[in-house]
């Protein structure tokens, strides 16, 4: 592609550059910033007239933690208690509405998936805590001897088999917005 070039940076020094972009695109980061608003108002700075910010972040499903599948309940609360202890802010999909509002964005579009777990369909649970099991350990949300790793998938998707459920273990916010 000849007429496209991609960068990839920090936003703030992106910005100290005075560079503007046709688009941005940042993936579950704004979650882990203590400034978010300044970080989208800096994101709209970067921006050329008619630009466009493409943003996604996850956050944990609203309640409804299925009583036939606590072994599932336990491993996404491990995961998202650790992701707590280390500072994200877990409403952030459900704010990115009034974050690119207030930064001036227009023609903003928010649009949501959820990750569901049905008896025959499971999420990638046991393959996320093992990912995030140094990480899961360093916030001291639990232990290793306690998630049991190497167990852990087979305990899942027998848990997931004796289930008569259908929940939701995460949901996946996407925002497009322009730059007026």
């Amino acid at each position: 592609m000849s007429n496209t070039r991609f960068v990839t940076g920090d936003y703030r020094d992106l910005a100290e550059t005075g560079q503007t972009f046709d688009f941005v695109t940042c993936l579950r980061v704004l979650m882990y910033l203590p400034d978010q608003a300044g970080a989208v108002a800096t994101f709209c700075k970067l921006l050329k007239p008619n630009g466009m910010v493409l943003l996604q972040e996850h956050q944990p499903a609203p309640d409804n933690t299925t009583t036939d599948r606590p072994l599932a309940a336990q491993a996404r609360s491990w995961v998202w208690d650790t992701v707590a202890a280390e500072g994200a802010t877990l409403n952030t999909g459900t704010q990115l509405h009034s974050l690119l509002a207030s930064a001036g964005f227009s023609e903003i579009a928010i649009t949501a998936e959820a990750v569901i777990e049905t008896p025959s369909q499971a999420a990638q649970t046991a393959d996320l805590v093992r990912v995030m099991l140094p990480r899961i350990e360093a916030a001291r949300v639990t232990t290793a001897a306690e998630v049991d790793i190497e167990t852990l998938a087979e305990r899942l998707k027998v848990e997931q088999a004796q289930s008569t459920s259908t929940s939701i273990s995460e949901l996946i916010f996407g925002a497009m917005a322009r730059r007026a």
